[in-house]
C-alpha cells in the first residue's frame, strides 16, 4: 500500500515538474521572440508595416460600409411623406386631417400648407414670379408634410404611403424610397466585395508571414540542427517560431488599427462640416474597442497560423546527418 501511494506522488511530482517546464519554456520562447524582434528593428517594422496595410484595408472599408449602413437607416427615418390633397379639399378639412395624423404615434410631425401659402413657397423657391403673376388661378394644391417616427422602417414606410393614398382627402403620397434601397443594394454588394478582399488579404498575411519565419528558420538551421542532436522534439523546436509569427501578426495588427483611427481623425472634420451643412443628426461610426481588439487578435491568428505553415514545411527538412 505504502508503494503505492510512493507511486502516486512521484507520478503527480513528476506531472507538476513537466508543467512548469512547459509553461517556463513557453514564458521564455513569448520573451525572448520579443527580443530577436527587437534585434532586427528595420526588418520586423517593414514586415509590420506590410501586414498592417494588409489588415488595414479591410478593416477601414468594414467602418466605411457600417458607416454608410446607418447612414441609410437614418435616413430612412429622416425621410419626408408629401400628401397632396384633392382641390376639392377645403383649409378647415386639410386642417382637420394634418391634426389628426400628428396625433398618429407613426408619425414624429405633421405640418399644413395651405394652397395659397404653397404658391408662397414656391414663389421663393423658383425663379418663375413674374410668370405666376399671369396665373389667373392657383395651381398648386394643399400639402401634408409628415415625418415619420424613428422606429419605421421601409418596408413601414412603403405599407402607410399606401394606406394614407386611400384617404379620400389625398389625391397623391409621395415617398421616395427607391434611391434607399438602391443604396442598400450597393451596400450589400460592397460588403460582399470587403468579405472577398478581407480573405484574399487575410491569405496574404499567412504568405508574408509564413516566408518570413521560412528565411529565420534556414538562418537559425545550424541552431536546429544541434538541438535535434540534444534530443529536442519538434514540438519543443517549434514553439519559438510560432510565437514569432504571433508576434509579427499582433503588432500588425494593432498598427492596422492605428492606422484605420488616424485615417478616421483625419475625415471626421469635413464629414462633420458636411453633416452640420445638411442639418442631419447623423453620428458617425468609429472604431471601438471590440473592433480594434477583434482586428488585433484577428492579426495575432494570421501571423501563428503562418508560422505554422512554414514550420510544418520546412522545420522537419532539417535532420542531422
Amino acid at each position: 500500500m505504502s508503494s503505492k501511494r510512493r507511486h502516486a506522488a512521484t507520478s503527480r511530482v513528476t506531472r507538476t515538474v513537466q508543467l512548469r517546464s512547459w509553461s517556463t519554456h513557453h514564458a521564455g520562447c513569448v520573451s525572448d521572440s520579443l527580443l530577436r524582434l527587437l534585434r532586427t528593428p528595420l526588418s520586423s517594422i517593414l514586415t509590420m508595416a506590410v501586414l498592417a496595410i494588409a489588415l488595414a484595408l479591410p478593416g477601414g472599408l468594414y467602418v466605411l460600409s457600417q458607416n454608410m449602413l446607418s447612414l441609410s437607416t437614418h435616413w430612412d427615418t429622416d425621410t419626408q411623406l408629401t400628401l397632396y390633397l384633392t382641390r376639392d379639399t377645403s383649409d378647415e378639412d386639410g386642417k382637420a386631417l394634418s391634426e389628426k395624423l400628428a396625433k398618429d404615434a407613426r408619425f414624429a410631425h405633421a405640418a399644413f400648407l395651405s394652397r395659397d401659402q404653397a404658391l408662397e413657397e414656391f414663389r421663393q423657391m423658383t425663379a418663375f414670379q413674374n410668370a405666376l403673376e399671369h396665373v389667373a388661378e392657383n395651381p398648386l394644391p394643399a400639402v401634408i408634410l409628415l415625418t415619420p417616427a424613428t422606429a419605421l422602417t421601409t418596408e413601414q414606410l412603403a405599407q402607410m404611403r399606401q394606406e394614407l393614398l386611400d384617404k379620400q382627402e389625398v389625391e397623391l403620397a409621395q415617398l421616395d424610397l427607391e434611391w434607399i434601397k438602391r443604396m442598400r443594394g450597393i451596400i450589400e454588394i460592397i460588403q460582399r466585395a470587403i468579405l472577398i478582399v478581407g480573405i484574399i488579404l487575410a491569405i496574404a498575411v499567412v504568405l508574408v508571414v509564413g516566408n518570413t519565419i521560412r528565411l529565420e528558420i534556414e538562418n537559425r538551421r545550424d541552431e536546429i540542427i544541434i538541438t535535434k542532436l540534444f534530443g529536442a522534439t519538434h514540438a519543443y523546436i517549434r514553439r519559438p517560431f510560432l510565437y514569432d509569427g504571433m508576434w509579427y501578426g499582433l503588432m500588425g495588427g494593432l498598427l492596422a488599427s492605428l492606422l484605420i483611427a488616424a485615417a478616421m481623425w483625419l475625415l471626421s472634420e469635413p464629414v462633420f462640416r458636411l453633416i452640420n451643412l445638411y442639418q442631419s443628426n447623423f453620428t458617425p461610426v468609429f472604431p471601438g474597442v471590440i473592433f480594434i481588439t477583434a482586428i488585433t487578435l484577428g492579426g495575432a491568428l494570421l501571423g501563428y497560423l503562418g508560422a505554422w505553415s512554414a514550420v510544418s514545411q520546412h522545420l522537419y527538412k532539417i535532420e542531422p546527418e
